[in-house]
């Protein structure tokens, strides 16, 4: 068996309850095509390390994006059915009815899966996968456009999924340390007014490094002269090639050296340096 509790030779049958539910009794399958699914399940596994060494997360989606491929499922859903409307309501378009197959088919394989897991635990997916909606709908969406090449993205989602209605079996949260922690890692750089400008192409967009909000000021203005430092201005980042100091044409402004002695009179804001226009150097 590639799945916990469904033998991929029951796909045909699981097909046909499926259209059942939806008011649909006469379905056409290619048989073939789903042949050329199963086999391609098979060699696909085995050119991944094997299929016992496979987690069921990419058994299930090694089979959605085979299967979703070779489309073997060729009536369209009832469109008058509740799933076909709210698809096309979100989408536009009719539903792939092979990316809705295949997605039911890997929760409900999902649904009693052994999973055995790298740290040494086994642990089973005791409770039903299960989707709102509004993901439901993205996700088929998003599967319609699936092929073998996609399975490790697939798997992924899958495994987010079942870990989603079975936390128990997931493993610890990962943190990268001196990062994860910090209150906030991306400070906004433009005001509310200014993106406004921006969309309505009264200004143009300028990219400012800004020192991370953790710096404390005495690393922020390192490497720069600091008899020279003030709380007027401060370096922008501690490994920027530039120093400091007094602007010596106009003592509200800043000359910004740099490495090779090239001088820039601008002003410091908010830990930005801003170079001096030609009325402001006037």
């Amino acid at each position: 068996m590639l799945f916990a509790q469904h033998e991929i030779t029951n796909v045909p049958g699981f097909i046909s309850r499926f259209y059942t539910t939806l008011g649909e009794r006469n379905v056409r399958v290619d048989v073939e095509a789903l042949e050329g699914v199963l086999t391609g399940i098979r060699e696909h596994l085995d050119a991944d390390n094997g299929v016992d060494a496979a987690s069921p997360f990419k058994k299930a989606a090694t089979f959605v994006c085979h299967f979703v491929e070779a489309c073997p499922v060729k009536t369209r859903l009832p469109r008058a059915s509740a799933l076909a409307r709210a698809i096309r309501q979100a989408t536009g378009s009719r539903p792939d009815q092979n990316a809705v197959i295949a997605l039911r088919i890997a929760m409900e394989s999902l649904h009693g899966a052994t999973v055995r897991r790298t740290d040494g635990l086994t642990v089973e997916l005791s409770r039903r996968l299960d989707l709102s909606k509004h993901s439901y709908v993205d996700i088929v969406d998003a599967l319609s456009e699936a092929t073998p090449a996609h399975y490790k993205y697939v798997a992924v989602l899958l495994e987010q999924l079942a870990y989603k209605t079975n936390p128990r079996c997931q493993y610890a949260s990962y943190q990268i340390a001196g990062f994860d922690g910090l209150e906030c890692n991306l400070e906004p750089i433009i005001g509310h007014d200014d993106l406004m400008d921006l969309w309505t192409g009264r200004a143009h967009l300028e990219v400012v490094r800004r020192p991370p909000r953790s710096l404390h000021p005495e690393e922020v203005t390192s490497g720069m002269e600091k008899s020279r430092a003030s709380g007027d201005f401060q370096s922008i980042s501690t490994h920027a090639p530039f120093r400091y100091q007094r602007s010596r044409t106009d003592p509200e402004l800043v000359d910004r050296v740099a490495a090779d002695g090239t001088v820039t009179t601008g002003r410091v804001h908010d830990g930005i340096f801003l170079e001096a226009s030609a009325d402001d150097a006037s």
